[in-house]
Formats: C-alpha cells, structure tokens, sequence
C-alpha cells in the first residue's frame, strides 16, 4: 500500500467518524431513532468505499501499472538504466527488434535470471526483482542495427 491509499484511507475513516458522530450526536439530542440507524448506517460508508477500492485494486486489479521507454543507438554493447518501483508484481521489457544477447542487472550489479520470448518482432524479457530501484539492461547491438527500443513495464 502507498503513502497515497494510506492517506486515502485515512481520510474516508475520519469522514465515517464524522458522519457517525454527527448523526449519534442528533439522536442524542432529539432522541428520534432513525438519526441512530442513519449513525450506523451511513456512519461506515465513506471508510467501507474506500477499503473495498483499495482490495479490490490489490486483488483484482491487472494489467500495466507503471512504464518507462527508453533506447539506444549501435553498434556496440549499451546498459540502459530503467526504473523499478514495486519488486512484488511482475516486470517485463519489450525489445524492438529483437537482439540476440540482452541480459538483465539489479541496482548491485547482479545479474538476473530471464525468460525471453519473441513475439511479434518484438523480444519479450521476463525477469523478477528482487527490490526496487535503479535496474539495467545490458544490450549487444550488432552491426547493421541503428536504433533499439526498449519499453519496461511493470504488470500487475
């Protein structure tokens, strides 16, 4: 969870609180019973919103949540830097077109392990991260290649 659903949440419980008080706060005054089911009934609602957005988002949630293009022009062997934010999805690299040595380093300069695909004339990198930060990947552009593309993504 961000800083961000954190205040999100934060937020919609303290507006739960305050309609719930003020409801409560009405019943005890007028001792009329339906300001006390309203209490309970919409007290919850803003904080209930918000917590089923954010479980619903973790759970149910897919498809690209962050991406980052980058490139290169050759010949030669190029490390380009690309960002990753949150090591617990999974994170792909789409290369265009398709080169035959590309390998993958975490911020430390470890290698990591890939699977790799062509599709489309396009090479698919699968690779897991281990943490977050800068990673690089390593490109040997051979002669007659002028311009590589690579778009990194992180998929949920």
């Amino acid at each position: 969870m961000s800083y961000f659903d954190a205040f999100r949440l934060l937020i919609g419980a303290g507006l739960s609180a305050a309609i719930f008080m003020g409801f409560w706060v009405l019943w005890i005054r007028t001792r009329n019973p339906g300001f006390r089911i309203f209490a309970f009934a919409l007290g919850p609602m803003p904080f209930a919103f918000v917590l089923l957005a954010l479980l619903g988002r973790l759970t149910l949630a897919s498809g690209v949540v962050h991406e980052f293009t980058t490139g290169a022009s050759g010949p030669g062997i190029r490390e380009l830097a690309f960002p990753v934010e949150d090591a617990e999805i999974g994170h792909t690299l789409e290369i265009t077109p398709v080169l035959q040595k590309v390998s993958i380093k975490n911020p430390d300069g470890e290698l990591l392990e890939s699977n790799q695909v062509i599709s489309e004339g396009k090479l698919q990198v699968e690779f897991e991260a281990r943490r977050g930060g800068s990673h690089r990947v390593v490109l040997e552009i051979p002669e007659g290649v002028g311009a590589v593309m690579v778009v990194a993504r992180e998929v949920r």
